[in-house]
């Protein structure tokens, strides 16, 4: 349905403004200094009261600073000492702070100002642009983030009106259930937390054809399940696709870095002047690995999603820091009742916890784990809004996010950190590794990071909410005149540039919307913005993944593998695999 092999897109990560290609393997990273910018600050506020409140009229406020009980009253109310400034338009006042605070800080002055029933509105007057864009140099090129407009970006998602409200928090666990991260990559340092590995052995002594000893070829890293959460590359040679029994269902490619692209999405840095920015520019990540080596055993998916939000899974150790956002960009076919998934989806939603999973690539129904009741199941458009051809669709379907497209008439391949080994992974300079992949894998990862902004500003939404937030606050569906039918033909030609105009019966409720989901969130929130606080970084893994460990040992018959959804460009040819 999508070709095996694309383009992938390099940069110089500080003043590169236009993206290099390379045919995949073949790139080298390249370096850049990282920039230093100190975050914003103010030490003024603007604050209007209400005309009349209980009968009294508050007069002059146009041509007289504000009257010193009035200021001393929103002192109180705002939990820190305020002086008037000046009168300003519209009865409005200048008010000064004791000093420059970060924006965040003003923020959560402000937010209380404004539960103040004399307070008719307050804002930070801060020096700062009116849609917040970073200044990480690809943010020009992450097509997906930019405020819509005319095509292809009718379907972004408006991330710097979001930005505006919030720009993200640590509070909110993202747990990425996913092949493993590098923990080494410049974007994602201080984002990560340790996580687990989750991939067993394939067979165990005496079991499944092992004769010897274990055997542990889909985890790739010498052991069974452990703490180390890195991500030791998934390639998979010729000679072993014909060979090996346990990577028979798969093609010959080079490594992925999936996980580590998706957590990028989620959260790469924002405004450190170096690659890419995320949704969350704070964000607080746990990686999961449960795939190696041609997929994942759907064991190990679903006693990673239950491990993710602090439910004991055997000879695991509990898991401290719960998830409250679970993306799942994997999948296999089949319906949730009577699937392993079922109960485990129960389980993980009645933690509190929201489940975001990728629709699938098969341009058919919506897949496992994303068609199971109460997920958040996510599908891909185009830059211009229609469906990519890959794009599985139907009833299931939660709401759809820009997922990118090879046609290179659009060129809107979803940006994100990535790494240039072929097989294991190279080592980081000054500068990251960036790619562009399309995928519903990667459409996924801009919703989980659009729940994490909306809990931001929200943390007590629950998941109904967040859901119906999604859907209620969801941009309509353009329609692009003169399409062809679409054609999952399996080949990069002229049939992989049509796409299909989307209804609310086949893709959901429309495209996301990060701005109109993240205010009302704030709303229904009353306006309470949590403090930002740091991520401790696990210790450097090594280069070849897991370090010990061991244990918990699954017997592979009859275990399903599941696919890493988003590899619409590396492998998605796998014999029995679901990608895309």
């Amino acid at each position: 349905m999508i070709p095996s092999r694309s383009f992938q897109i390099l940069v110089a990560a500080a003043a590169l403004s236009t993206f290099a290609y390379a045919i995949e393997g073949q790139a080298a990273p390249v370096t850049a200094s990282p920039l230093v910018h100190a975050e914003p600050t103010t030490d003024r506020i603007i604050v209007k009261l209400r005309s009349t409140y209980r009968g009294e009229t508050l007069r002059g406020q146009s041509v007289q600073a504000m009257a010193a009980d009035r200021i001393t009253a929103l002192s109180v109310t705002a939990g820190i000492n305020l002086r008037a400034v000046r009168p300003m338009s519209d009865r409005a006042q200048v008010l000064a702070l004791p000093g420059a605070l970060r924006i965040d800080a003003v923020q959560s002055v402000v937010n209380r100002l404004r539960l103040d029933p004399t307070v008719e509105y307050a804002y930070v007057d801060a020096r700062e642009q009116l849609m917040a864009v970073p200044n990480d140099p690809l943010f020009s090129q992450q097509i997906h983030l930019q405020v819509p407009g005319v095509t292809p970006l009718a379907a972004s998602v408006n991330a710097p009106g979001a930005w505006d409200i919030t720009k993200g928090t640590s509070t909110a666990v993202v747990a990425i259930v996913d092949g493993g991260v590098r923990f080494d990559h410049p974007d994602l340092a201080g984002r990560l937390l340790p996580g687990y590995d989750m991939v067993s052995a394939d067979c165990t002594l005496g079991s499944n054809g092992c004769t010897t000893a274990n055997q542990f070829t889909t985890a790739n890293d010498g052991d069974g399940r452990d703490a180390d959460a890195s991500d030791p590359g998934d390639w998979v040679t010729a000679s072993e696709a014909a060979t090996n029994p346990f990577l028979s269902a798969c093609d010959a490619e080079n490594s992925t870095w999936h996980g580590t692209h998706v957590a990028g999405i989620v959260g790469a840095a924002g405004n450190n002047g170096i690659g890419v920015t995320g949704l969350n520019w704070n964000a607080t990540m746990l990686p999961v690995r449960v795939s190696g080596k041609c997929g994942a055993y759907r064991s190990d998916v679903v006693d990673g999603i239950r491990w993710a939000v602090g439910i004991a899974v055997p000879n695991v150790p509990i898991n401290t820091r719960p998830a409250k956002i679970v993306n799942i960009s994997l999948g296999s076919s089949g319906t949730c009742v009577g699937s392993a998934y079922n109960q485990a989806v129960i389980d993980v939603l009645a933690t509190g916890a929201i489940i975001v999973a990728a629709a699938g690539n098969e341009d058919a129904g919506v897949v496992l784990p994303a068609n199971c009741s109460g997920v958040i199941s996510v599908g891909a458009v185009r830059g211009d809004g229609t469906r990519t051809i890959y794009s599985n669709t139907g009833a299931n379907l939660t709401i759809m996010a820009p997922g990118g497209d090879f046609s290179s008439a659009t060129n809107d391949r979803i940006a994100s950190t990535n790494n240039a080994g072929t097989t294991t992974p190279v080592s980081y300079t000054t500068s990251g590794y960036y790619v562009a992949e399309a995928g519903t894998s990667f459409s996924t990862p801009i919703v989980s990071g659009v729940v994490s902004l909306m809990l931001s500003a929200n943390p007590n939404l629950t998941a109904a909410q967040v859901t119906d937030v999604l859907r209620t606050t969801a941009r309509a569906f353009t329609s692009v005149a003169g399409l062809a039918t679409c054609v999952p033909d399996g080949t990069n030609n002229a049939n992989n540039t049509a796409a299909c105009n989307c209804t609310t019966a086949a893709c959901g409720a429309g495209y996301v919307d990060a701005n109109a989901a993240v205010t009302r969130a704030f709303v229904l929130g009353g306006g309470v913005i949590a403090p930002v606080t740091p991520v401790t970084p696990p210790p450097p893994a090594s280069s070849g993944g897991s370090s010990g460990g061991g244990g918990g040992a699954l017997d592979a018959t009859g275990l399903a593998i599941l696919a890493l959804i988003g590899l619409a460009t590396r492998g998605l040819r796998r014999r029995g695999r679901r990608g895309g």
